[in-house]
Parts: C-alpha cells; sequence; structure tokens
C-alpha cells in the first residue's frame, strides 16, 4: 500500500525539482527579473497555487473556484501591482522615457503616452479574463456532459441507454483530460504575463550608470 499514495518525500522531491526547472527557466528567459530578491519563490508560489486552485476546481464535490471572476479579479490585481512594485523604484524615468520617441511632434508623443498609460491599466482586467473565460467554458463543458451521463445512466437500463453512457463517459474522459491541460496551460500562461509586464519594466541598472559616467 505504501506506493499507492504519494508520502511526503515524493511530494517534496516532486516541487523540489518543479523549482529547480522554473528557477532555469526564469535565469534564461528572464534573467534580470531574476536578479530581484524573492521575485523567482514569488513566481513559484503563484504558479502553484493557481494550478491547484484550477486542478481541484475539476474534481467532483470541490467548489469550482476559477469560475468566479472576483477570484481573478482578487488575484491579477495584486499580482500586477507587484511586478511595478519590484521594478518601478530602480527604473521608474526610464520606463516612461521609452514612450516618448524623439522623432515624433509633441502633441502626438501625448497621445502615445495617454495611450500607453490605459493600456497600462487595463493590464489586470485581460489578464483575469482571459483565464476566467477559459476556465469557465471547460467547466460549463464539463458539467453538461456530467449530466448528461448521470441521466443515460438512470434513465432506463437498455442498449440505448448503455450506449449514451458509453457515449457520455467517453466524452466526458476525454473532455476532462483536456481541461487538465488547460489547467497547465492557463497557470502557465498567467505567471508568464507577469514576468512580460515586469519585464517591461526592467533595464541593466550597470549599462545605465556607464551611460551616465561617459
Amino acid at each position: 500500500m505504501s506506493g499507492v499514495f504519494m508520502s511526503p518525500g515524493r511530494v517534496e522531491a516532486a516541487v523540489e525539482g518543479g523549482w529547480q526547472r522554473f528557477y532555469s527557466y526564469l535565469g534564461v528567459e528572464h534573467g534580470l527579473l531574476n536578479s530581484y530578491g524573492g521575485y523567482s519563490h514569488f513566481s513559484f508560489t503563484l504558479f502553484l497555487v493557481i494550478f491547484l486552485m484550477n486542478f481541484f476546481g475539476c474534481v467532483a464535490y470541490f467548489p469550482a473556484l476559477a469560475v468566479h471572476w472576483k477570484m481573478w479579479i482578487s488575484f491579477s490585481i495584486p499580482c500586477w501591482m507587484a511586478s511595478l512594485a519590484y521594478t518601478w523604484p530602480e527604473n521608474f524615468r526610464m520606463f516612461f522615457a521609452n514612450m516618448v520617441s524623439p522623432e515624433q511632434p509633441y502633441y502626438l508623443t501625448a497621445l502615445l503616452i495617454v495611450s500607453e498609460i490605459m493600456s497600462l491599466l487595463a493590464r489586470p482586467v485581460t489578464l483575469s479574463l482571459r483565464v476566467w473565460v477559459n476556465m469557465l467554458i471547460g467547466q460549463v463543458f464539463l458539467h453538461f456532459l456530467a449530466s448528461g451521463f448521470v441521466v443515460s445512466f438512470f434513465k432506463s437500463f437498455s442498449v440505448k441507454s448503455f450506449l449514451g453512457v458509453l457515449m457520455y463517459g467517453f466524452f466526458g474522459f476525454g473532455m476532462t483530460l483536456a481541461e487538465m491541460c488547460v489547467v497547465v496551460i492557463q497557470s502557465v500562461i498567467f505567471v508568464k504575463l507577469i514576468f512580460i509586464y515586469s519585464g517591461e519594466g526592467t533595464f541593466n541598472s550597470e549599462s545605465l550608470k556607464g551611460k551616465k559616467i561617459s
């Protein structure tokens, strides 16, 4: 029976292996973000929380928290603000300086700055809606297939009912596997977008200091 359930040692090893791969990925793809203390731990913890919340939402008799848009708003806004708080203290001026082009006229530059600021403020909304809509559609399909399976099973004990049970069971199993893939993909996309939003406000401090000295 020891091999049936995962022991704490196996769970710890799985989490440790995932953490090592996550840290190496962050160092390769977003090396500048990795220089901020605690950013990798925060991002990995965020990924685990989102993944487990979406995963248990697909389990029977477990509250599907992923289908509530308020839940995703409560995740996206603090994470978006945290990404700015990590990077803006050192790169505040350079972040807005990148919105200004010396070749553009002043009135067009003002419009570009306003549009960039509006796009910046809309990011937590689009981030939450993207995940919420995908998870909601998957939950609706799973609920529909489960209802059809139960109705076909208890309707009558005939050949037609048996074929209906097989059909709904087959599609339900396939839909569950697809939903598991969506759970992983949406968790990765959420954290990846946080990386992108944070990376847009990071600059190489050493290169900037060198330019100032020269």
